[in-house]
C-alpha cells in the first residue's frame, strides 16, 4: 500500500494532512528541488545549442573561438538556467494542480516560450527605463524568437520526460509526495 499508511511517520502525515494536505512539510523544498532541476536540464541544453552553434559558425570562418564567444557560452548557459526556472515556477504556480495528461503539449510548449523569452526580454526593458540613448539591436526581435523557440522545445522535452517517468494517472504537475 502507498501514501501515508505505509510511511512510518504516521504522526506527522496525520499532523499534515490536518494542516491542509499530505507532504504540506516537505513541499516547499520538494519545489526548489523541482526549479532547480529544470534549471540545471535547460542550462545544459541551452550550453549544448550554443556550442553546436558557435562551432557550425566557426567551421564557416562567421566566427572564431575566443574569449567572447566563451563568454557568450556562459552567457547563454544561464539564460538558459534562468529561463528554466521560470518555466518550473509558471507551471507551479498556474498549472499545479492538474495532472500531465491534462496539458496539452501546445499549453506546455506556450509556458515553455514565455519561459525561454521572459528573461531576455524583461532584461531589456529594465535596460531601456535605466539607460538614456540605447537603441534595439536590429536582430533582437529574432534572438527573442530563437530563445522562446528553444524555450518551447525544452518544455517539450520536459514533457517527455515526465510522461515517461511516471504512470500518468499518477502525475500531477506538483504532486504531493507520496
Amino acid at each position: 500500500m502507498r501514501g501515508c499508511a505505509a510511511h512510518s511517520c504516521m504522526f506527522l502525515c496525520s499532523l499534515a494532512r490536518a494542516l491542509g494536505g499530505h507532504g504540506l512539510i516537505r513541499m516547499p523544498m520538494r519545489r526548489i528541488r523541482g526549479v532547480l532541476t529544470l534549471a540545471a536540464l535547460w542550462a545544459l541544453v541551452w550550453l549544448a545549442i550554443t556550442l553546436a552553434l558557435g562551432l557550425i559558425l566557426a567551421l564557416f570562418g562567421a566566427h572564431t573561438l575566443s574569449r567572447a564567444g566563451l563568454f557568450y557560452l556562459g552567457v547563454f548557459t544561464a539564460l538558459g538556467a534562468g529561463s528554466g526556472a521560470v518555466f518550473a515556477s509558471l507551471l507551479a504556480l498556474i498549472e499545479g494542480n492538474r495532472v500531465l495528461n491534462e496539458l496539452s503539449p501546445r499549453r506546455f510548449a506556450l509556458w515553455g516560450a514565455i519561459g525561454g523569452v521572459a528573461i531576455p526580454v524583461i532584461g531589456t526593458l529594465v535596460l531601456f527605463a535605466f539607460v538614456r540613448g540605447l537603441e534595439l539591436a536590429p536582430d533582437a526581435p529574432s534572438m527573442f524568437a530563437l530563445m522562446a523557440g528553444l524555450g518551447a522545445l525544452c518544455a517539450m522535452g520536459t514533457l517527455k520526460i515526465a510522461r515517461a517517468r511516471a504512470p500518468i494517472s499518477e502525475c500531477r504537475v506538483d504532486a504531493p509526495p507520496t
